[in-house]
């Protein structure tokens, strides 16, 4: 699998200029959520625009729907826990020596998504993503995830 980071860009662009708006106020509701609520949001809010996102780019229209934000809730305590798990390793990583966390970052890009798309668990969303950068090359995404 050949990671194409131009691709990447135009379709999120493509969605982005259909839906600018409710994806401004998506973000907002994303940030104000997360903070108000300690970060407790944060997991099920970003598998919900992982969502989102996904049926975005699956309709021919690549049209949002900002109830997908919230359509992720019914694995609440599994997204809380993965967000927790990441953010500890990742913050460690960073503090211990900035490139564990870089690289923990990086492989760890994917799985809100792969929770979401394939119905996995947690810790196989996790290994996933790891797999799943390596195929695609771990420097391509590493320069994606710099990008993002």
């Amino acid at each position: 699998m050949k990671l194409d980071i131009g691709r990447c860009f135009e379709e999120a662009w493509d969605v982005f200029l259909k839906n600018w708006l409710i994806l401004i106020v998506a973000g907002l509701l994303y940030m104000v959520l997360s903070l108000v609520t300690l970060l407790i949001l944060f997991g099920p809010l970003t598998a919900g625009l992982s969502l989102l996102a996904l049926n975005a780019l699956q309709r021919d229209d690549h049209r949002v729907d900002l109830a997908d934000m919230f359509g992720m809730f019914h694995r609440f305590f599994g997204l809380v826990g993965m967000f927790f798990v990441t953010l500890i390793a990742i913050t460690l990583g960073l503090v211990l020596c900035v490139a564990p966390g870089l690289f923990l970052m990086t492989i760890w890009m994917f799985p809100f998504f792969i929770l979401v798309d394939q119905q996995s668990g947690v810790f196989e969303s996790l290994s996933r993503s790891q797999e799943m950068t390596f195929r695609a090359g771990f420097w391509n995404v590493f320069v994606l995830m710099l990008v993002e």
